[in-house]
């Protein structure tokens, strides 16, 4: 898969993006399988964003809380929002959003996964 192409639906060459600037995760595996990585930022939740994550483009936020696993362990969790109020879990699926919006180019991508402590392994994955 060439990834300096953004996805386009078969037969158009527009991305495949509605005209309400939603991105198509539908074309994404990594959405697919993981469906619970990415949900619609509503009301309230939208504040919760105070934080401007370093490296990530213009107009993005993120949160920072701290979680208790079952085993009773504590976690400091990251989610992201996208500038079109998307919530995003996980950094891995911050990167497969960037890359499905095709605004950014590998190399960008590779820095941004970087940033985000995303193993190479875990890239290539969206690449396959």
């Amino acid at each position: 898969m060439d990834f300096n192409e953004p996805n386009r639906r078969p037969g158009s060459n527009q991305p495949n993006e509605s005209s309400t600037d939603q991105l198509d995760t539908s074309q994404s595996k990594y959405f697919t399988k993981n469906p619970k990585v990415i949900t619609s930022a509503r009301g309230k939740s939208i504040s919760l964003f105070n934080e401007t994550p370093v490296g990530l483009p213009e107009k993005w936020q993120m949160r920072t809380f701290e979680a208790t696993t079952k085993t009773g362990a504590k976690s400091m969790i990251k989610h992201y929002l996208s500038p079109e109020l998307k919530v995003l879990k996980t950094g891995l699926a911050v990167v497969e959003y960037l890359r499905l919006k095709g605004e950014m180019g590998p190399e960008q991508i590779l820095e941004v996964s970087k940033v985000l402590n995303v193993s190479e392994g875990k890239l290539k994955t969206l690449y396959e």
